[in-house]
């Protein structure tokens, strides 16, 4: 079973929405420029719905189907009109047009499911091509920065009264790999699930190098969703570039 797959029925509890997300989102772009929006990554949907509040046209991808399952049926019970695609992030420009989006979001650490550098400039140039001009490219990851300089092995434990999940790094310097080691508690049913993925730690350098070499400018990089400055500490670090 994937990684996502196994905890998909409990991903609302370990990541429920976050209105600051969708309010960085509105603050990007002019409401009345924000017709079509992609949710890149988009799980569940959470962050795709809220979009949905103020965006005419919204698509989400996302690599799994059980999670896409999920959206699906919140989609059907709530008579909500967005469009759910099982799809790779690398295969966006063979299913959408040219200039098709305003806006593109991928969020909560997608870009590090990449293999390495080739498939995100790959990425990049992809997201580039189905933006339109003066389009906004919004990317959150985990600051790898500081992971790696600093050596952490460790993110914090999310709990709450249903779950506790508890996520590891074991970081191969050789191979430039993280192992993204997790363990679910679902506490109700007295449930563990444990997962292992392999992550491409990117750095903040690397990705605005990328994203200039592909033509983006204005970049700008945040620590958070309130658009506060980034520094090392930051633990997440989040993007935005205009095409």
């Amino acid at each position: 079973m994937s990684f996502y797959k196994s905890i998909a029925n409990y991903y609302n509890y370990i990541f429920p929405p976050n209105q600051l997300q969708a309010e960085f989102i509105k603050s990007s772009l002019p409401v009345e420029q924000c017709n079509n929006v992609l949710d890149i990554g988009c799980g569940t949907g959470n962050l795709s719905f809220q979009i949905a509040q103020f965006a005419k046209n919204v698509a989400g991808i996302d690599l799994d189907s059980e999670m896409l399952s999920i959206a699906n049926d919140i989609n059907k019970k709530e008579n909500k009109q967005i469009k759910f695609y099982n799809m790779n992030m690398l295969d966006i420009k063979n299913n959408f047009d040219k200039d098709q989006f305003d806006l593109i979001a991928s969020f909560g650490n997608t870009l590090v499911h990449l293999n390495n550098i080739d498939e995100v400039c790959d990425f990049f140039e992809q997201t580039k091509y189905i933006l339109k001009p003066n389009g906004k490219l919004l990317l959150q990851i985990i600051n790898y920065d500081r992971i790696i300089e600093n050596k952490i092995d460790y993110l914090p434990t999310i709990e709450n009264e249903y779950i506790k999940f508890q996520r590891d790094y074991i970081y191969h310097k050789q191979i430039r790999k993280i192992d993204f080691n997790t363990t679910l508690t679902v506490k109700k049913d007295d449930l563990i699930i444990k997962n292992s993925v392999s992550l491409f730690p990117i750095l903040k350098e690397e990705i605005t190098t990328i994203l200039l070499n592909c033509g983006y400018h204005k970049i700008k990089i945040y620590s958070n969703f309130k658009r506060k400055e980034h520094s090392t500490e930051s633990i997440p670090t989040i993007i935005e570039a205009t095409k």
